[in-house]
């Protein structure tokens, strides 16, 4: 499952697709005469409730950056407008497998109803959502709706799979959040953004849900437990 309307070309989950970072001078006569460095964050859902300015705001501090002391941190959120990786890759990865796959796209969450009830019609034997602020933020609504028919999810972030979906495996937000750290750290002093190289995640990890599992009468191998960076009881 997917929603329409962004690109992510091969994958790249760098942090700037979540968040877009810029540091400012502040205007000198609308502010006193200690001047301090203005850091802006835009999310492309709401600032509200996701933990995002917490996390930046403590890896700030890690590195001597203080709130309000020596920089100024606003966050700004883009009211959750949709984006989505193209699901070209994993159709082409299927076909290679003999594995038949369908899309289902959803623009805005009032469309999730009628994508339901179309899938409910046809139930294929897994579902796998692909993440964007839309499907992340409606990923209980999706874990409920596959566990009442009984269909295994396989999703993105850990955060997901602790929502309902069966496993997840994807970047780890955090590791996405130090990054934006040391990218705010740098400009603050000095390093011109357009010679910042782009920096992707590194750290990937998988979570389990044995409830969802059990739940689906799945039983989840030990092996698959052991590698697992979380398993949700």
């Amino acid at each position: 499952m997917s929603s329409a309307g962004s690109s992510w070309p091969m994958r790249m989950f760098a942090a700037a697709a979540f968040a877009l970072l810029a540091a400012l001078p502040i205007a000198s006569q609308a502010q006193p005469a200690a001047k301090l460095p203005l850091v802006g964050l835009l999310v492309p859902f709401g600032c509200e409730g996701t933990g995002i300015p917490t996390f930046i705001a403590a890896g700030l501090l890690s590195l001597g950056w203080i709130d309000g002391k020596t920089v100024t941190f606003v966050c700004r959120g883009g009211g959750g407008l949709p984006e989505r990786m193209p699901a070209a890759a994993t159709m082409a990865a299927a076909r290679a497998l003999g594995i038949g796959i369908s899309t289902l796209e959803v623009r805005r969450a009032a469309d999730y109803d009628g994508v339901l009830q179309a899938l409910a019609q046809q139930l294929p034997d897994a579902l796998l959502s692909f993440t964007d602020a839309l499907t992340f933020f409606n990923a209980k609504r999706v874990a409920d709706f596959a566990l009442a028919h009984r269909l295994p999810t396989i999703c993105e972030f850990k955060e997901m799979a602790a929502a309902g979906c069966l496993i997840s495996y994807g970047p780890s937000f955090a590791e996405f959040y130090q990054i934006n750290a040391r990218q705010i750290d740098r400009i603050l002093r000095g390093a011109k953004a357009g010679d910042m190289p782009v920096e992707q995640a590194t750290r990937y990890e998988m979570a389990v849900n044995l409830k969802t599992a059990r739940a689906l009468g799945i039983t989840v191998p030990q092996s698959v437990r052991v590698r697992a960076d979380e398993v949700i009881e």
